[in-house]
């Protein structure tokens, strides 16, 4: 089942071809996630545009059914860091981060085919060798926006 704001959606049109059930209606009102029987869900994905909706959503499928697993599309947005402080709402995974694990291990040579994030550890699947930890600073250590345009860092 999906929910979709907007009516005029281009995608709303493609789904319900498919004939992927859809509702109009804003995901993050509690009323319309219980008439959807959320705690009878296996999950419920919030991964629209808007981080900030995405959020409303979460925390609303929270409220109306603790249980159930959620996966939120987020970026960097500073709600996102008070969100996950805040509110118990589950695993967090940095999808940007471990797509820039992946492209910088196969830039520089290492024959990645898949790359995990484990805790607040990241591993790299390599053949015939299995999964390694990766080494990864945090965000505040990272200096990437202190080099001047144009200039790159990559690990020696």
């Amino acid at each position: 089942m999906g929910v979709e704001r907007d009516p005029q959606a281009p995608n709303l049109r493609i789904a319900r071809t498919l004939g992927v059930p859809v509702i109009v209606a804003h995901g993050g009102d509690r009323a319309v996630l219980e008439r959807l029987r959320l705690h009878r869900a296996q999950a419920l994905a919030a991964v629209g545009s808007d981080d900030l909706d995405n959020i409303v959503i979460a925390v609303a499928a929270h409220g109306v059914a603790p249980g159930t697993r959620v996966v939120m599309r987020a970026g960097e947005h500073e709600a996102i860091a008070e969100t996950r402080s805040l509110l118990p709402l589950g695993t967090t995974r940095d999808v940007t981060g471990l797509s820039t694990t992946y492209v910088l291990a196969r830039l520089l040579g290492t024959p990645a085919t898949a790359v995990v994030g484990h805790d607040e550890e990241v591993y790299l699947a390599v053949p015939d060798e299995g999964f390694s930890r990766w080494p990864t600073s945090p965000r505040e250590e990272c200096g990437h926006g202190d080099r001047p345009a144009g200039s790159a860092a990559l690990p020696a």
